[in-house]
């Protein structure tokens, strides 16, 4: 009777090790399996701020290019009205 409760004993003592064990693997694999993930996310979210980021500097060059051509568009009116003027008060 004393060796076969010993045997259960053990038996038991060795399934419940088994257990944890695995269990534990198990943890360690979805923690790796998440910390990928997360990096991963991550990864997709900086390059979303980057193209957001390019974008913002592609639209304020093309303003501060449409500033350009207005103020050099004014400048030439003002140039050829200037000379205008000149042209009709000579005549």
């Amino acid at each position: 009777m004393n060796k076969e409760l010993a045997q259960y004993i053990r038996h038991h003592i060795v399934f419940v090790a088994s257990v944890v064990i695995v269990g534990f693997t198990l943890l360690a694999a979805g923690e790796y399996y998440l910390y990928r993930q997360t990096m991963h996310l991550n990864q997709m979210i900086s390059e979303g701020f980057m193209q957001v980021k390019s974008t913002q500097m592609v639209e304020e060059e093309r303003h501060n290019d449409e500033i350009k051509n207005d103020t050099i568009m004014k400048e030439k009116e003002m140039k050829g009205e200037g000379s205008m003027m000149n042209d009709n008060t000579g005549k």
